[in-house]
């Protein structure tokens, strides 16, 4: 089940600036979840804060709920969301693949989750 819609669901302002924010950096498609409709039929994942990740708990099969609690680092719910769009929800995945491209002036580095693509990213200085 790869690929699947992702979903917005909160009433935490900051929570959604934060995760609209990335997952347009990450050029990730999304949509605004309203409950007062239904719960989505097709295969979704659904991304909300820990607070209100109960109100989904007699969801379908097909729904997967990533909450986000306040203690987690952002950044590793992020990386989560990616694994979890780009390769499928698993609580452990059984291969990582780092590849890098040592380049004169830059240098690439793309990195493979159960051999699907993961994130890339380019280094402009060699410090990073």
């Amino acid at each position: 089940m790869r690929n699947k819609i992702l979903y917005i669901s909160t009433e935490n302002l900051n929570f959604f600036y934060r995760l609209n924010k990335e997952l347009n950096r990450l050029n990730i498609r999304f949509e605004i979840l309203n409950l007062r409709v239904t719960n989505p039929i097709v295969p979704s994942i659904i991304l909300t804060t820990s607070e209100e990740a109960p109100k989904f708990k007699n969801s379908s099969e097909k729904l997967r709920i990533l909450p986000y609690h306040k203690e987690q680092n952002f950044y590793h719910y992020i990386l989560k969301i990616l694994a979890a769009y780009r390769v499928g929800y698993q609580d452990h995945y059984s291969e990582l693949l780092f590849s890098i491209d040592p380049g004169t002036k830059q240098i690439g580095m793309v990195i493979f989750l159960d051999d699907f693509f993961f994130i890339s990213h380019t280094f402009y200085d060699r410090r990073d």
